[in-house]
């Protein structure tokens, strides 16, 4: 999208960077109509992201965003596999939970 709009590679850099600190706190909960929303918001962010860019507005090393896109992608892979399976191990709890008590 940032390139679209006439960004270079810093600007897509920046652009992902932005995109990943506004959205890592959202979660898989399990495929069903909920995916539908939070991939409209993941849409909208990426515009968003975008433009801010373009702006010069880029986030900074924070949290899981490393100095580099390159250190930002590999601890998103970590949060990714190591940092989800007690995550998915209690939404699937969650999930079991509401099929057996009936909720």
């Amino acid at each position: 999208m940032t390139y679209f709009l006439g960004g270079d590679v810093q600007h897509i850099a920046g652009a992902i960077t932005n995109l990943t600190e506004d959205l890592a706190g959202i979660i898989c909960d399990g495929a069903k109509a909920g995916c539908a929303l939070k991939l409209a918001t993941a849409a909208g962010t990426a515009v968003q992201a975008a433009l801010f860019s373009l702006q010069g507005v880029n986030v900074q090393s924070d949290g899981i965003i490393g100095t580099s896109l390159e250190q930002t992608t590999q601890n998103i892979g970590a949060l990714s596999t190591q940092g989800m399976i007690e995550t998915d191990r209690t939404i699937l709890k969650i999930m079991l939970g509401k099929q057996f008590s009936g909720l």
